[in-house]
């Protein structure tokens, strides 16, 4: 039984109450190196903010990295050492080495930003599932790109500029870039390089050819499966009562100071003020000059939202407002909202035409996800992981 059939959720809905159920839109091998909110290096900001990327040592030392979960094969070393300098080699694939370096850059572009705004007790009790996750995909990622090359794969400088020039076209479509940075210098900003950024761009577009090939004989569900899925569930294509809305944040994010809040709130304040004033006509302009979330770039739509997906505060003012209804400013965790119901629609059960293109989609992507990882498992058992630092000796104790 399916656990989760894709809804018709708007894609800045997504990107503003879910930042990080959404992949790249052209990496596919589900193995991020940076926020997924955003492709490859994009970290999550304002667009209005200055993006300052500081190195995050509460990750070090590096040995906290491991645990005794690797499926691999694992050698220690005889000798670990304890010295823990950006070239020092947690481990090495395949005699491919993960340094420090690159286990802090991955980190910094994943979850930098949300470590910075967690409290030391919150960092503490998520850290190691963070700390494990990003060597687990450093390790598929060697597998793959090791995998790649020897499968006889490559990428063309061609490729690698068509595929970077889509990065800055998202940049700028979500505001994050503005028609006079330098991509280089935003690129900078998050930590990388761009030719350290082109040599990742190589490595995913590499292990997408190479899963295109090991993934291309799944066949497409028949009707017959399609139709099995819908009958068997009902219960899973009812959809629930939702509403469409629209909205222009102020967002608190980097707001901590009292007097930073005040002053947002004021903000809120005077643009709702504004649109009393103009009888919501200018509401599009507003959204474009003032909103700090991504759905700007669709004039503040957050698209068609079911009921329970939503923060309480937003979804009890999106649903109990007038249809065309601008509400008052209400405060959220990400900040100040002003609220814009545009559409309410009744709870129904989904007709089989309705959905049995998203039920196709899903059901090849379980099949494309149970073979990928049934081929990562085969990468792994075959290859040849050596623990170059020690696990200390309060984790050993722990376990």
């Amino acid at each position: 039984m399916p656990s989760e059939i894709p809804g018709r959720l708007h894609p800045s809905f997504c990107a503003f109450f879910a930042p990080f159920t959404l992949k790249s839109p052209f990496y596919a091998t589900g193995i991020p190196l940076r926020n997924p909110r955003f492709p490859a290096i994009f970290p999550t900001r304002s667009p209005n903010s200055t993006l300052t990327m500081k190195p995050h040592y509460f990750l070090l030392p590096a040995v906290l990295l491991f645990t005794s979960n690797l499926s691999a094969k694992e050698e220690p070393t005889e000798k670990a050492t304890q010295e823990f300098a950006e070239d020092t080699v947690i481990l090495t694939v395949d005699d491919t080495p993960i340094t420090v370096h690159d286990v802090r850059e991955v980190f910094t572009g994943r979850y930098g930003r949300q470590f910075e705004r967690m409290q030391p007790a919150e960092r503490k009790l998520v850290e190691p599932q963070v700390q494990q996750l990003i060597i687990t995909d450093l390790i598929s990622r060697i597998l793959l790109v090791n995998a790649a090359t020897e499968a006889g794969f490559d990428v063309t400088e061609e490729e690698i500029t068509a595929n970077l020039d889509k990065l800055q076209e998202f940049a700028k479509k979500q505001e994050l870039l503005s028609d006079d940075a330098s991509f280089e210098d935003f690129v900078a900003e998050s930590g990388v390089s761009v030719e350290r950024l082109r040599a990742q761009i190589a490595d995913e577009m590499k292990i997408q050819k190479l899963l295109d090939q090991e993934l291309s004989a799944i066949p497409e569900p028949t009707e017959e499966d399609l139709r099995k899925i819908y009958d068997e569930n009902p219960e899973k294509f009812k959809q629930d009562q939702s509403v469409e809305a629209s909205h222009i944040l102020i967002s608190t994010h980097d707001s901590e100071e009292a007097e930073d809040l005040k002053k947002k709130k004021a903000l809120a304040e005077k643009i709702y003020k504004q649109l009393e004033e103009s009888d919501g006509e200018d509401f599009q302009d507003l959204v474009k000059e003032h909103s700090d979330c991504p759905s700007k770039a669709q004039g503040g739509s957050l698209g068609e939202v079911p009921k329970g997906k939503m923060p309480p505060e937003f979804e009890t003012v999106a649903f109990s407002q007038k249809t065309g209804t601008i509400g008052a400013p209400i405060k959220t965790q990400f900040g100040y909202h002003i609220i814009r119901t545009d559409a309410k629609h009744d709870p129904r059960n989904l007709k089989f035409e309705e959905v049995k293109d998203v039920i196709a989609v899903w059901l090849k992507d379980q099949e494309k996800e149970k073979h990928r990882s049934a081929y990562l498992k085969k990468l792994q058992n075959d290859a040849k992981i050596v623990r170059m630092v020690e696990k200390p000796a309060a984790e050993e104790q722990s376990q």
